[in-house]
């Protein structure tokens, strides 16, 4: 005899929510390689937990997350590295439009 359904939601307990977390995350991380082994998939799984601390999975077939993450882009036509120094000459732009404004606006 099988196990009922029960309701998806969150778990109240924080002391249950994190003991299910951790199981949960066990189960999949091992689907994940089984997926990996048995249908030679390149796979990455990346999990966040609550607090913030990063869990992953790197098939073995893949050599890289940042090679990984290129197919993706390749594969999807998105943009998920940025240029991190396209950014920062953005922010120092409009740091410098600011500055510009207060100072006409002081004068």
């Amino acid at each position: 005899m099988g196990r009922g359904r029960s309701e998806i939601k969150r778990i109240d307990n924080p002391t249950q929510r994190q003991s299910t977390f951790y199981k949960r995350r066990d189960g999949l991380f091992k689907k994940a390689r089984e997926l990996a082994v048995l249908c030679d998939a390149d796979l990455l799984l990346l999990l966040f937990s609550a607090s913030g601390k990063l869990y992953q999975y790197l098939a073995p077939t893949v050599p890289s997350v940042k090679g990984f993450v290129e197919r993706y882009e390749a594969a999807t036509h998105t943009k998920v590295w940025s240029d991190i120094r396209q950014e920062r000459r953005a922010e120092l732009e409009k740091v410098a439009k600011m500055c510009d404004l207060l100072e006409k606006e002081l004068r």
